[in-house]
């Protein structure tokens, strides 16, 4: 597994990161112009700014190959989208599942790209 193979699935989870965080933004600002501020769908308050703000500054994390910020993409996509819907499984859908996909496999490949990273970084101890 090469550094370029991991490279793209961590270009794959800041893409996701930044899709999502735009659609939420663009949700927010069009529940701030309808009367009853909230979207067509009823799920959105503008308030869902600030998610779109933390996707945003999450794909930035994922692009400069943070594992934090790979590791809390995947575990707020995992919360939002299966923990808080537990009892309500129908309505867990093939999208989340495969964003969940995408940020688990960019987590992981940050992790390996790290470990790929130190282990080809010589010590200086072998002066």
């Amino acid at each position: 597994m090469g550094i370029l193979r991991l490279d793209k699935f961590i270009k794959f989870g800041w893409i996701t990161a930044a899709i999502t965080g735009a659609g939420a933004t663009i949700l927010a600002i069009f529940s701030m112009f309808s009367e009853t501020l909230i979207d067509p769908f009823g799920i959105v308050t503008p308030w869902s700014m600030i998610d779109g703000l933390i996707y945003f500054s999450l794909a930035y994390g994922i692009y400069k190959k943070s594992r934090i910020s790979a590791f809390l993409a995947f575990s707020i996509n995992c919360y939002v989208h299966f923990f808080s819907q537990i009892g309500f499984i129908q309505n867990i859908n093939f999208i989340a599942v495969f964003v969940a996909f995408i940020y688990l496999q960019a987590f992981i490949e940050t992790v390996l790209y790290h470990y790929k990273r130190k282990k080809t970084i010589p010590s200086d101890s072998a002066t």
